[in-house]
């Protein structure tokens, strides 16, 4: 009987333990007293330490209870910052929106410009499939250009929409070359010349201009 009391005191000893030693791990935010700036502290920290969840929470905490405190664009383009980091990119973008919508002076406006374009590249998807999210993309990195010309980003954000345009014209090639073996030469010749016009400036060029004269010479063959 002693000695199953004292196994049964062992786990329990270990299971008390491991409690503590998870809150110790996830360690207690005591929020009174902070000012709106010393929240803003704490929650950017958990940023810092890649907490996203968690920061995410203290962001909103700060928002909620400092409506209109001097730390109110750090505070929401940081709230952004970690949904993006988490990549929840769809609260990122109402987030970010909303930053630039509410902080037009911010000096912020410019990353949150340049994270916006992010959550769209982001959410690219492969070249055989709908290219919306890149199409958007490429609009917001151009609004970047357009707003900040000589920006921090800028380097960047030109060779992000270099990418973009190679799996738009990707895309319009490989529309082609199915159309082609479907027998479908005037739509091949369509997706073809969309790429010469619109995308001259890729590697997807001159594989459409192969393929279009081989549209021709079937078009020719035809009865």
């Amino acid at each position: 009987m002693s000695k199953h009391f004292s196994l049964y005191r062992l786990v329990l000893l270990a299971a008390a333990c491991g409690t503590l030693c998870t809150c110790s791990s996830k360690e207690v935010i005591d929020r009174k007293g902070l000012t709106s700036t010393q929240h803003y502290d704490v929650a950017k920290g958990l940023l810092d330490k890649e907490d996203y969840l968690r920061a995410i929470n203290e962001f909103k905490i700060v928002l909620r209870r400092y409506p209109d405190s001097q730390v109110g664009d750090q505070t929401l383009f940081g709230l952004a910052q970690a949904y993006y980091f988490n990549k929840d990119y769809t609260d990122a973008v109402y987030e970010l929106r909303r930053f630039m919508r509410d902080y037009p002076k911010s000096p912020l406006m410019e990353d949150a410009q340049y994270y916006l374009s992010l959550c769209f590249l982001k959410q690219s998807r492969i070249a055989v499939l709908d290219q919306e999210e890149t199409k958007l993309a490429i609009d917001e990195l151009k609004n970047y250009l357009n707003e900040y010309p000589q920006g921090k980003y800028r380097d960047d954000v030109k060779k992000a929409i270099g990418t973009c345009r190679e799996k738009l014209a990707e895309k319009n090639f490989k529309n082609a070359r199915l159309y082609f073996r479907l027998k479908d030469y005037q739509a091949a010749v369509i997706y073809c010349q969309s790429v010469i016009d619109k995308f001259p400036d890729t590697s997807w060029k001159q594989p459409a201009i192969e393929l279009l004269g081989l549209c021709d010479i079937k078009l020719k063959e035809m009865p």
